[in-house]
């Protein structure tokens, strides 16, 4: 636990601006299915690892936890001045409710970073395939924003 605190604390202490134009650490909320609290941390540009605390409404209800590595492709295509970017990724999840269901995820997405403000929009879909109990393929998506630190 005193490891898990340490290293936690190394990482909310490091100054993004040591990062170029790299906004290391964002916490922000998703909206969709699930709904809940998000965070992303930017190891550079082009990876990053994104996690969630939500509420998934499926069925009866249950507590949802994904963890996320995306591939960024950052520039992806513009719209008059305004410069999105794309990221496909591999994840795990985990809901909580009477019984444990667990499975992958397969993000893809767009997103939009301001350049005046440390803000990120998104949006995505993941296709799930479901383990454990049982097999099964769901879908996923929703939209969010980071604010970085």
């Amino acid at each position: 636990m005193k490891r898990l605190l340490a290293i936690l604390f190394l990482v909310l202490s490091i100054s993004p601006a040591a990062f170029s134009d790299t906004k290391l650490l964002g916490i922000g909320a998703y909206l969709g299915e699930p709904t809940g609290v998000t965070a992303a941390f930017n190891a550079d540009q082009s990876n990053t690892i994104d996690i969630l605390f939500a509420w998934s409404f499926q069925n009866t209800g249950s507590f949802y936890l994904h963890g996320d590595y995306q591939y960024r492709f950052p520039n992806f295509f513009n719209i008059e001045e305004v410069s999105f970017g794309s990221f496909f990724g591999l994840g795990g999840k985990i809901l909580f409710n009477n019984d444990i269901t667990a499975g992958l995820r397969f993000p893809l997405g767009i997103y939009h970073s301001f350049k005046t403000a440390p803000i990120e929009l998104f949006f995505e879909i993941a296709p799930q395939f479901e383990l454990y109990p049982a097999t099964a393929f769901t879908m996923g998506g929703g939209i969010g924003f980071y604010f970085f630190f």
